[in-house]
């Protein structure tokens, strides 16, 4: 699980779709009944962030994503040679070697750079404590 290798985010921003809410129905949809199992066994509050109605902008970033992770599986070498070995490879180097132009692009920041940046002081120190995951 993402949260148990990376840690858990403070915050989620999604959609209005049903699989994330059902709030119109006054019901708690699957995600955020996930959400409510989070606090309730680990004492994680993670806020659940509902984009505005009718503005598609807010899934860019995670549309773009996906569009690149899809053009990195089938990306090749002018030698016929696959450019990644698959998913978990394509995330390190989107995550720990691109630079992102939406983040501090004159210092090269990837997002695993301003994931730290970002962290609380509390946070960051246990973060770059913790033990790091062996990969394949």
């Amino acid at each position: 699980m993402a949260g148990e290798r990376y840690g858990f985010p403070r915050q989620v921003p999604t959609d209005h779709g049903s699989q994330f809410t059902k709030v119109q129905y006054d019901a708690e949809g699957y995600f955020d009944a996930k959400l409510r199992g989070l606090e309730e066994e680990r004492g994680m509050d993670v806020q659940h962030i509902r984009s505005r109605a009718k503005r598609p902008q807010t899934g860019g970033k995670v549309e773009r994503l996906f569009g690149t992770i899809k053009s990195k599986l089938n990306a090749r070498w002018p030698d016929g040679k696959k450019e990644f070995q698959g998913l978990d490879e394509i995330i390190r180097w989107y995550n720990d070697v691109k630079p992102h132009e939406s983040l501090d692009f004159d210092h090269a920041e990837t997002p695993a750079h301003a994931f730290v940046r970002k962290l609380r002081p509390e946070e960051r120190t246990a973060y770059l404590k913790r033990p790091k995951q062996r990969t394949a």
